[in-house]
């Protein structure tokens, strides 16, 4: 067994992500715990001055982040919302985010789009009554919304990494279905070490915010079982507020994420297209229409559509001439 590949497995975002939130996971029942005299720790923490039980404790404590890591891909569909869409129907918050998209930010996005109209046929550009706002519900829209209301999510994190995932597919024609891939072997160390340190601090705000649901729970348990009505509403309207300041940090997070990863398409394209032996056309709607049918590979292994590539493949390469002595006659 190369255990090497074990240690490969505790890198940065492991100890960020992973780790990290079940010690603060840890110290929330320790703390609960001791409000309420009563252990939620199964008395690990009165035994911590025996090395079997520090060692007992680190164990755990290992165990459950690698159980986080390895279910992470499905914590973070469940908190976008793509779990639970059919009990989130009911409780109409795909169609509250709609409403908002519609009454608040479409308005702009349709002013926005008379204005690059007007700058493409050279006309006079309309102006907004109001400059700042006009940017600041763009930017709410782009950064928060995916481009069409019928891919929205239940949940506000889901919206805006959809909002992310859209970006190469609406400036580009790529999708990032298929092509992240791709391009992600293709980054250069510096690139790779942002991306890394991005999702690293989503799964933290992510695990920390699953994590602190099942502490919210045990303090409930608690407090109903203590029957201090007065003291139990203060305390869970506390916790309350921290699930609350910790789901906006996530979504802080996701933001810095998506940019990081829409940044790598804007860098970074053309590196997937030499890979794929295309040469990057000179203008927009050729390069448009290039990796459309790129995405059409991809996606539906589109046979036609690599046979459409061929305008855009690259010269073969002239060999290089044979510089060895020919021998003397």
């Amino acid at each position: 067994m190369d255990f090497s590949k074990i240690v490969g497995l505790f890198d940065r975002e492991f100890f960020v992500g992973y780790l990290n939130p079940v010690l603060i996971f840890g110290f929330q029942l320790f703390i609960i715990g001791q409000v309420f005299q009563t252990d939620l720790l199964f008395g690990l923490v009165d035994g911590l001055d025996q090395l079997v039980t520090v060692a007992a404790v680190a164990l755990i404590a290992v165990s459950l982040s690698v159980t986080l890591m390895i279910a992470g891909p499905l914590s973070l569909l469940f908190v976008q919302g793509y779990v639970l869409e059919g009990v989130t129907d009911g409780m109409a918050l795909i169609a509250r985010h709609r409403d908002h998209y519609r009454l608040r930010l479409k308005p702009a996005v349709e002013f926005q789009e008379r204005i690059d109209k007007a700058r493409a046929t050279g006309k006079k550009e309309p102006a907004p009554a109001d400059p700042a706002g006009h940017q600041a519900r763009m930017r709410e829209a782009v950064e928060n919304y995916p481009d069409n209301p019928g891919n929205f999510l239940p949940f506000m994190l889901g919206n805006v990494l959809r909002a992310g995932e859209v970006h190469p597919r609406v400036v580009y024609g790529l999708d990032a279905v298929g092509s992240w891939e791709r391009l992600q072997p293709l980054l250069p160390e510096a690139m790779s070490a942002i991306v890394a340190g991005s999702r690293s601090q989503l799964m933290f705000f992510v695990n920390l915010f699953l994590l602190s649901l099942v502490s919210f729970v045990a303090l409930v348990w608690l407090c109903l079982r203590a029957g201090d009505l007065e003291s139990g509403f203060v305390a869970i309207a506390l916790a309350l507020f921290g699930l609350w300041a910790i789901l906006r940090l996530t979504r802080l997070a996701g933001r810095s994420h998506m940019r990081s990863v829409a940044a790598c398409y804007d860098l970074y394209r053309s590196k997937l297209a030499d890979q794929l032996g295309l040469a990057m056309p000179l203008n927009a709607s050729e390069e448009r229409q290039m990796w459309i049918d790129v995405t059409r590979v991809f996606q539906y292994r589109s046979a036609k559509a690599w046979e459409r590539l061929d305008a855009y493949r690259k010269s073969p390469e002239p060999e290089e001439p044979d510089n060895q002595d020919k021998p003397k006659s």
